[in-house]
C-alpha cells in the first residue's frame, strides 16, 4: 500500500477534498468527504466540545455563503479515490460525508450525493454511503430528500431540551428549534429506517456552564429519542481535546445510565456505549 493510502487519522482540516481512509469505530473503513473547504469551520453549531474548535463561519443555511465548490470537482476527486483505492486493493466499508463543519450546508449536496452513490454503484459496489451530521438542516424538505441517498443517516442527539441544545451545540440564529429537528428526524426515519442517534453526554467542570448529564436531561434525551425511534443510538463521550476548557468526559456509569435510560423508553435494547 503506498504512503498516501496508509490507514491514518487524516485531518479535513487539510483542505483536501476527500480523506482517509480511517478506521472508524463505528462505521469500519470510510473514507471521508469533506464538503467545507474555505478558511475556518463552516457549521450551523459552534458544540462545545468540537474537536475541531470554534465555528469560524457559523451559518443557518447555505445561502449566508459564497465561494462554495462546484459538484463537479468534488465528484471527479471522489472517482480518482475510489480508483486509486481499488488498485491498491484497499478495504472499504464506508464512503462517509462528513468533514470539517455540516456536509449538508452545501448548497449542491444532493446532487452530489447521487453522485457518490453512483460513483460506489460503479467503482465499490456493497461500501455502504454513509452521512455524519448534526441533522440542523433536516428540517429542509430538500435535505430529507438527499438524505434518502445515504445507507445510513448518523445524526447528532445531545440534548432533549431548547435550554441545554442552545447550552451544548450553540445553534446560530435561524436554525430550527430541537422539537422541530426531532420532529424531522422522525418523519425522515419513517421514510428510510435508516437514521442512527450519536449522543455524547460530557461533564461541565464549571458551576456556571451547564452539562447534559443530569437524570433530568438524560431522561429527556431519551423521550426525544424515542420519538424517532432509531436504528441505534451510540452513546459516548469527549475523547479529543473539546473546545471550551470546563468541558470533560462523564464517567461509564453516566454513559451506562443513558444508555438503560434510552433503552427503557423506547422499549428495546437500541443504545450502544462507545468508549
Amino acid at each position: 500500500m503506498s504512503e498516501r493510502f496508509k490507514l491514518r487519522g487524516v485531518s479535513p482540516r487539510d483542505g483536501e477534498i476527500v480523506y482517509g481512509p480511517v478506521l472508524s469505530r463505528r462505521l469500519g473503513y470510510s473514507l471521508g468527504v469533506n464538503l467545507n473547504l474555505r478558511r475556518g469551520k463552516t457549521c450551523t453549531f459552534d458544540c462545545v466540545y468540537c474537536q475541531y474548535g470554534r465555528t469560524i463561519n457559523l451559518v443557518s443555511s447555505s445561502e449566508e455563503l459564497a465561494d462554495w465548490l462546484d459538484e463537479e470537482t468534488i465528484l471527479e476527486e471522489v472517482r480518482l479515490w475510489l480508483r486509486r483505492l481499488i488498485g491498491e486493493s484497499q478495504k472499504l466499508n464506508s464512503i462517509t460525508f462528513s468533514g470539517y463543519g455540516e456536509p449538508t450546508l452545501h448548497p449542491g449536496f444532493g446532487e452530489i450525493a447521487r453522485g457518490v452513490r453512483g460513483l460506489r454503484d460503479e467503482l465499490y459496489p456493497g461500501v455502504r454511503v454513509d452521512i455524519l451530521t448534526n441533522a440542523s438542516t433536516v428540517t429542509d424538505r430538500r435535505v430529507r430528500d438527499a438524505l434518502r441517498e445515504m445507507d445510513a443517516v448518523v445524526a447528532k442527539l445531545d440534548a432533549g431540551t431548547q435550554e441545554i441544545f442552545e447550552a451544548v451545540n450553540r445553534p446560530a440564529e435561524g436554525v430550527e428549534t430541537l422539537e422541530d429537528i426531532v420532529r424531522s428526524l422522525a418523519e425522515l426515519h419513517d421514510e428510510t429506517g435508516r437514521v442512527t442517534l450519536q449522543t455524547l453526554i460530557f461533564r461541565s467542570a464549571s458551576p456556571s456552564q451547564g452539562d447534559n448529564a443530569s437524570a433530568d436531561e438524560l431522561e429527556s434525551i431519551a423521550e426525544a429519542a424515542r420519538s424517532i425511534d432509531p436504528v441505534e443510538v451510540q452513546v459516548y463521550t469527549v475523547s479529543r481535546h473539546p473546545l471550551e476548557p470546563f468541558v470533560g468526559p462523564a464517567e461509564e456509569d453516566t454513559l451506562k445510565e443513558a444508555a438503560r435510560r434510552i433503552n427503557s423508553v423506547i422499549g428495546r435494547k437500541c443504545a450502544k456505549i462507545y468508549i
